[in-house]
């Protein structure tokens, strides 16, 4: 009896463990489920919450069904279903909530079996299919041609888009090709503009080099007056040239064309401190010409002191003692009178030269002077002398007269080789920096310049 009751217990349950809860499947839903299946409705079947796909066996074993006659339970005929348990009677005396855990169960399941054979929505009804008219030979053969040339129109827009898209490309590359050319002749053009004014500013600057060579005669004979003003033209044409240069450095990628641009910046720079160090050096030969003819004007004031000195000496030489030696003594004094000023406006000349232009020494020339109008006064005492029948004195002091002009001779014999010189050599001394200076640009720009030849003639090849 234990054996077929677990027999029972394991057809009902799907899982062991859930014996006596709300999983509990019983007999009644397993055949209303049988019923429904019986009557044709297979939907039910495929809605079952157990195993979508998977068919649950009827169990049925003639202890699920029993009709009720109307003498028992009324008038109702519908089949009552129970769920047969593993209940003993000594279980029943011993568990009571058992029971009632069954009929919860068993009402949940009477539930879900009404829910589940309750009639479904019947689905709208599919809408008859159309059927198409069959065409004849000549729609068969329009819709062709038809076809056909909607086809060929497709074909044909296919190959317009695609000329024009080569147009556009064409047109494209064109344009660019275009704006290429006018760059790179636009970039020529203004190489060329740089090159030329390189060349107009070296016309002037061959003048300047060749007269740098002696700044002081260069302002002597007026070719500095004629240059001046086209350095100062060239020095702006220079300044524009570098900046333009730059610029145009700035703006393009091309390498090579930048390392151009860069010389010829080079060679307009050098170029300008080329014509700066010559504007400098001719100014300062400018001043070194006053100070030159301040001196040879002095130097002929004091040539001409010696011919009047000579002169006075000369007369007093060939005088007589006689009526006429007075005379004669007035005339020599006079000449040495006239020789005693211009002796002394030459030293003060001399001096004003001396402190006018930096670092030239005329010393020797001023004390030549200074010595020439001291034995001047020796030889205009002594001819007081004569004249005052002072033998004595006449001969102290034309002695005084010989020592003053040997002393004089003495420094005549150091004299440089022109007054000029010391003038000169003060004048290079003072602008040896500056001379160094342009000669270093020189260079610099001489190299810049075989650089742009180079370069030019190998593109030009």
């Amino acid at each position: 009896m234990s054996r077929k009751s677990n027999r029972y217990d394991r057809a009902a349950h799907i899982k062991r463990h859930t014996e006596g809860t709300s999983n509990e499947i019983s007999f009644d839903v397993l055949d209303a489920a049988r019923a429904e299946l019986e009557g044709g409705a297979k939907k039910v079947r495929k809605s079952s919450g157990i195993m979508p796909g998977v068919r649950v066996p009827s169990l049925n074993f003639g202890l699920g069904t029993r009709k009720v006659s109307s003498d028992e339970g009324g008038a109702s005929s519908t089949p009552e279903t129970f769920t047969p348990t593993r209940e003993t009677p000594a279980e029943t005396t011993s568990r009571p909530s058992h029971k009632r855990k069954t009929e919860r169960a068993r009402k949940r399941a009477d539930a879900r079996a009404a829910k589940a054979s309750a009639p479904m929505a019947t689905p709208a009804p599919a809408p008859a299919p159309v059927m198409r008219k069959a065409r004849t030979p000549e729609e068969t053969e329009l819709e062709i041609e038809r076809r056909k040339a909607r086809r060929r129109r497709h074909r044909r827009r296919v190959r317009f888009l695609v000329v024009v898209i080569i147009i556009v490309a064409a047109l494209a590359g064109a344009a660019t090709l275009y704006a290429y050319i006018q760059a790179e002749q636009n970039k020529t053009a203004r190489i060329n503009a740089f090159i030329e004014s390189l060349t107009e500013v070296d016309e002037t600057l061959v003048q300047v080099d060749s007269a740098i060579t002696d700044p002081i005669a260069s302002v002597t004979t007026g070719v500095w007056k004629t240059l001046k003003p086209d350095l100062e033209n060239q020095q702006t044409a220079l300044q524009n040239c570098m900046t333009d240069a730059r610029a145009m450095s700035n703006e393009l990628l091309d390498q090579s064309s930048k390392e151009l641009l860069g010389e010829i910046e080079t060679c307009a720079k050098e170029r300008l401190s080329m014509l700066t160090a010559a504007q400098s050096i001719f100014k300062e030969a400018e001043s070194a010409q006053k100070a030159l003819d301040a001196a040879n004007s002095a130097w002929l004031i004091l040539v001409d002191a010696d011919n009047l000195a000579r002169e006075a000496s000369s007369v007093l030489s060939g005088a007589v003692a006689d009526s006429t030696l007075d005379d004669t003594v007035k005339e020599s004094m006079e000449k040495s009178e006239q020789a005693l000023t211009r002796f002394n406006e030459a030293a003060i000349e001399l001096a004003e030269v001396e402190q006018s232009f930096d670092g030239v020494d005329l010393q020797v020339y001023i004390d030549y002077a200074y010595a020439r109008a001291e034995a001047m006064e020796e030889a205009i005492a002594s001819d007081q002398a004569l004249l005052d029948r002072d033998s004595a004195a006449a001969t102290e002091h034309n002695d005084a007269y010989n020592a003053a002009d040997e002393k004089a001779v003495s420094l005549a014999a150091s004299f440089p080789s022109a007054i000029s010189a010391p003038i000169k050599e003060a004048f290079e001394k003072d602008q040896e920096t500056v001379m160094a200076a342009y000669d270093s640009a020189r260079e610099r720009a001489s190299a810049a310049d075989a650089f742009i030849r180079d370069y030019l003639g190998t593109s030009n090849k």
